[in-house]
Parts: structure tokens; C-alpha cells; sequence
């Protein structure tokens, strides 16, 4: 048992599903008998949002010794068996005065019957029980996670799995489809003191950090360099760093940039998985976009899932 008990409870219905509350026996009049339901299907539920947030989703935030500590919710899933046993499992992550503190994750365990109402699960141990009076795949449920320290996330599970969580550090791979250290931009027929010169500039490295409370950090390294006009660049003349920070946004593949720093400055991207994603930006606000692309990287002062 985790440290940080999580429980799963009653919830209200969401899409087809309809969750009942277990009751003590009645003496009113008994209902018109109704069919033993049939066994669960075996499937994995999986969250695809917490508190009407998509993940990782803000569920619980609160002041300790004056820091200001923020919880979010960047998966969890609960796994049914065919042998009558279920498991929860619950990946949070903690972050101080906005910077990465520790994972929280959570699991719990037990046993599953069908009766002639609902179907009944039971925690081991601890025998905390809850009802579902339907469960099955292809509908859209909200269930309650309860914990002791911060109440209920109210989270919304499916059978199917969530787009990958993309919270974490990548680093630039290609720009233009070119491998770094690549030019983004070449201006050809530039004059300098009577010569005819082209300048190239590269890019040597960027970094991209996405954090959980939907903040990112963005810093790119480049070098003007120059060269024989509609030639190869020769010659280094400046290295040059630029800073960002700001909001993201993700639509399933479609991921969006919003700048925190300069007025106006956004840009957008696609991404193709957990570890990779290309975006299109320039080196500074007003350049012209170009596709750059850019490759998770595993350090330890960032969440991922």
C-alpha cells in the first residue's frame, strides 16, 4: 500500500454510465427482479482528464511553510481482471514555487463481484467497498479518487488510452530538416564594407523544458557566421543566445506556444509521440517560422510520465 492512499468511490454518470451507491437492505416492496449481470469485461481504464482539465491536470494546491505546493495528476488507470481481482494505480506530481519537487504515485488493490444490481469492489486491505452499476468498455466515466490530504479528483476514465503526456526536457535535433548544428536562416548578396558576402545563421543547441503546471522554458544557442556569397559559411562572427518563457497547450497532436516574455510571440507544432515533436519558430520574434525538431531527454529535475 503507497504511503498515499488514493480510494476510488461513487461518482455521478457521465456519457451511458450510470454509478449507484451501496445501500443496506429495505423493508419496502422489492423492485421487478431483474438478470444477474454478466462478468466484467477484462480492460484497462485509463484518465484522460482530472477536474475538467485534460493531464496533466491541476487537483489540489495548498501553502506549506509558505511555499506554494501544486499537485498535478499526470495519469492513472485502473486495471480489471477476469478472476474477480481489479488494481489502481495513480501517478501525481509535486511541484514547489513552480519547480519540480517529487513523484507521488499510488496503487491499490482488490476484489470485484456481480450481483443482481451492480457490481461490487472491495479494497484489500481496508475493505473500503463502491458500486458501478455499469462498466463497460467504450463508455466515458467520471470516478472519484479519493485521498485523505487532498479530498476527491473527480477523474474521467475511458478504455481507450490518452494522447502521450509530453511534460519534460527536449533538446533540438534538426532544423529544416537538417541535422544541428544547421542554418535556419542564409541572407545571400549582403553587403559589409564593399564586400559581397552570404551570413548563415546556425543553430548550435536548444533547449525546451514543459512543465506540468502548463509553463515551458525555451533557450536557443546560435552562431552568425559568414562566407563567400551563395557559398559555405568560413567564418564565425558572433554567438548568440536567446531566452523564452511562457504557456503551452495541447489538442491532441496539435501543440501551442504562447509567450510569457514578448508581447505577441506565439507558435505552434505537431507532436508525434512522447518523445519527439517538430515545431514551427524562428530564432526571435517576427522571423520568419521554420520546422524545427526536437527529442525528449530523461533528467532527473523533470517529471515525465
Amino acid at each position: 500500500m503507497s504511503p498515499y492512499p488514493f480510494r476510488a468511490v461513487v461518482a455521478p454518470v457521465l456519457a451511458l454510465t450510470t454509478l449507484v451507491a451501496c445501500s443496506s437492505s429495505s423493508s419496502t416492496a422489492p423492485e421487478e427482479p431483474v438478470n444477474t449481470l454478466p462478468p466484467l469485461v477484462a480492460a484497462v481504464w485509463y484518465a484522460h482528464a482530472a477536474e475538467g482539465q485534460p493531464l496533466p491536470a491541476l487537483v489540489a494546491h495548498r501553502l506549506e511553510q509558505g511555499d506554494l505546493v501544486q499537485d498535478f495528476l499526470d495519469s492513472a488507470q485502473v486495471q480489471i481482471t477476469a478472476d474477480g481481482r481489479w488494481t489502481r494505480r495513480l501517478w501525481l506530481t509535486r511541484y514547489r514555487n513552480g519547480s519540480f519537487d517529487a513523484p507521488v504515485p499510488s496503487q491499490e488493490a482488490g476484489t470485484w463481484v456481480a450481483t443482481d444490481t451492480a457490481y461490487i469492489f472491495t479494497t484489500e486491505p481496508g475493505g473500503v467497498r463502491f458500486s458501478l452499476a455499469s462498466l463497460t468498455p467504450g463508455q466515458v466515466v467520471e470516478l472519484p479518487l479519493r485521498d485523505v490530504t487532498r479530498g476527491y479528483i473527480a477523474a474521467t476514465v475511458r478504455t481507450v488510452p490518452p494522447p502521450e503526456m509530453v511534460v519534460g526536457t527536449y533538446r533540438v535535433t534538426s532544423v529544416r530538416g537538417v541535422d544541428v548544428p544547421s542554418a535556419m536562416y542564409v541572407i545571400n548578396d549582403h553587403v559589409e564594407e564593399g564586400r559581397t558576402v552570404s551570413i548563415h545563421f546556425i543553430v548550435d543547441s536548444a533547449r525546451l523544458v514543459l512543465f506540468g503546471n502548463r509553463r515551458y522554458e525555451h533557450t536557443i544557442h546560435y552562431s552568425e557566421w559568414e562566407g563567400p556569397n551563395n557559398g559555405p559559411p568560413t567564418q564565425r562572427r558572433f554567438r548568440w543566445r536567446n531566452g523564452d518563457f511562457g504557456e503551452w497547450r495541447r489538442d491532441n497532436t496539435l501543440i501551442r506556444f504562447e509567450s510569457g516574455w514578448l508581447q505577441n510571440l506565439r507558435f505552434d507544432g505537431t507532436v508525434y509521440n512522447r518523445n519527439t515533436m517538430e515545431l514551427l519558430h524562428g530564432l526571435s520574434h517576427g522571423d520568419p517560422a521554420v520546422p524545427v525538431r526536437y527529442s525528449r531527454v530523461e533528467l532527473p529535475t523533470i517529471a515525465g510520465r
